[in-house]
């Protein structure tokens, strides 16, 4: 299974990534391979407790992945508004792919 994952760069400390098709999946890392093996560790583990809960995995559709962006941009802008990012501060979104096994999963 492929899922789309949102890494932000240019915050204080490391990479951090949001994972829009799972909902409160989030990790972090040094560098971008850190923070992704970081996020497919964090996947696994949200995979297993949805489908240990009896749930179908979640789709990664074009318009989750958009929902996470928009998500991700708000949350930038109120850090921005509150201070805590400085307005020189240059933050980067990108989107990246991460492989979970479906062994993972099932």
């Amino acid at each position: 299974m492929r899922y789309t994952v949102i890494l932000t760069r240019g915050e204080p400390v490391g990479i951090s990534v949001a994972v829009p098709a799972m909902p409160g999946c989030f990790s972090r890392g040094d560098s971008v391979d850190e923070a992704l093996d970081n996020a497919r560790e964090a996947m696994e583990l949200w995979l297993e407790a949805v489908t240990d809960a009896g749930q179908m995995p979640p789709a990664n559709t074009p318009s989750v992945v958009g929902a996470g962006v928009t998500e991700q941009l708000e949350i930038l802008d109120e850090l921005r508004a509150a201070g805590d990012i400085p307005p020189e501060r240059q933050i980067v979104l990108e989107l990246a792919e991460v492989d979970i096994p479906l062994a993972s999963v099932v």
